[in-house]
């Protein structure tokens, strides 16, 4: 066999096949690079803590009606659903009866009142099996699993509000997060015309930077209405849109057209991050572009030396060797040169990635890139297609 590879190598390009594999690394780091930029990058602007993911907005009416109705109408509500930059529409349910919170269980000694609201669970960027509250309706009042508690998502503002304010000039102490979580506090309902509480434990399971409600599982705050609201048909003052795709910018036209007003950091990010996207295509369009030639040139060089064999390549069938013998060592030429090139290609990546993430540290010291692992397997489903591309060529070219 050693025979094969001498014979069928010996007019190879040196050249030729260097410039394939300087020209491949230069490629592949480019897309390697713009495709670990676009995850970190995305995931830098997709805070962990919201409750709401950055992918919906949220809308009001754009100015405020005095003695009139700030609500949706119907039509409104249908006709956002039927815009085709519009993926999904869901409203806001909005408590009518009187809420207070309790807090004397959290070392509070405050009772005060709120209001609570919700969204439809789809539209929630959180684990469900911690969104529950089993109530149900009977002729008692509301009734409910005692060994589930009624889950609360809160403004990170208003502890910080607390801290920082409340408990700073009261002299009591201080909140942490973690340690709030593991504690409960009670939610006392009562209609407004009526003078009986009902009382249910309830439990913090998250804060969020992006919303300034206190939000309750749909499911309780649905039951809650029926048995404590006035029994007024309501429309929502709010409402949250996905938009369809990764460009927010037709919906939020539709929104600024009609007078609507959405909520800028929502807004804002999905902006960021579609154009985080457009750039990463941008600069990864060269490098794509690059491989290609590169691959290109490396089936160019292949060619030419199958040609240049092609009398050598008929006598060894001859002899006795088959097409697959004959053609190993052009395919194991390309293998190798593809392998060298992309495992280069992943080293220079990692090296001058680490320049980007002292960037996006120096602006969120808590950032934690998305790693190499995503980067390895792309790089290998790089180095698989090219070398069985280039394995088909050369089981063409010698069977000619």
């Amino acid at each position: 066999m050693r025979l094969v590879y001498k014979l069928l190598l010996a007019k190879s390009n040196p050249v030729q096949l260097v410039g394939f594999v300087l020209a491949n690394i230069v490629g592949v780091v480019i897309i390697l690079f713009g495709t670990r930029a676009f995850r970190d990058v995305n995931s830098f602007f997709q805070h962990p803590d919201g409750v709401i993911s950055n992918q919906y907005v949220v809308i009001t009416h754009g100015k405020v009606q005095l003695g009139g109705s700030n609500d949706f109408t119907q039509q409104e509500i249908d006709d956002l659903k039927s815009f085709p930059g519009t993926d999904s529409v869901g409203m806001f349910r909005t408590g009518s009866f009187k809420v207070n919170a309790d807090l004397s269980d959290l070392g509070i000694s405050v009772t005060t009142a709120m209001f609570i609201e919700s969204v439809p669970d789809s539209f929630l960027d959180l684990d469900l099996n911690s969104w529950k509250a089993d109530v149900y309706e009977s002729d008692q009042p509301m009734i409910w699993n005692p060994s589930l508690d009624v889950p609360v998502i809160l403004p990170r503002a208003y502890l910080t509000v607390y801290n920082f304010g409340f408990a700073s000039s009261r002299g009591t102490p201080q909140l942490d997060e973690s340690l709030i979580k593991l504690k409960t506090f009670r939610l006392r309902c009562r209609n407004i015309s009526e003078t009986q509480d009902h009382y249910y434990r309830a439990r913090i399971v998250g804060f969020s930077d992006r919303f300034n409600s206190i939000l309750v599982p749909d499911s309780f705050l649905a039951a809650a209405e029926l048995k404590y609201g006035d029994g007024k048909p309501q429309q929502p003052n709010r409402l949250i849109i996905k938009p369809k795709g990764s460009d927010p910018e037709p919906v939020l036209k539709y929104i600024e057209d009609h007078g609507y007003q959405y909520d800028g950091t929502s807004a804002d990010t999905m902006k960021a991050v579609s154009m985080v996207e457009k750039i990463a295509l941008f600069v990864m369009t060269p490098g794509i572009i690059i491989s290609l030639l590169a691959f290109f040139l490396l089936v160019v060089s292949l060619h030419l030396l199958i040609e240049k064999n092609k009398e050598k390549n008929a006598t060894l069938i001859a002899l006795g060797y088959t097409h697959g013998q004959v053609c190993r060592p052009y395919v194991l030429t390309a293998v190798v040169l593809n392998f060298i090139s992309l495992i280069t290609a992943l080293l220079l990546t990692s090296f001058l990635y680490e320049r980007l993430e002292a960037v996006l540290l120096r602006y969120n010291p808590s950032f934690v890139g998305t790693g190499m692992g995503f980067l390895f397997v792309v790089a290998f489903g790089i180095f698989l297609l090219s070398s069985f591309l280039h394995w088909l060529m050369v089981i063409f070219e010698v069977r000619k």
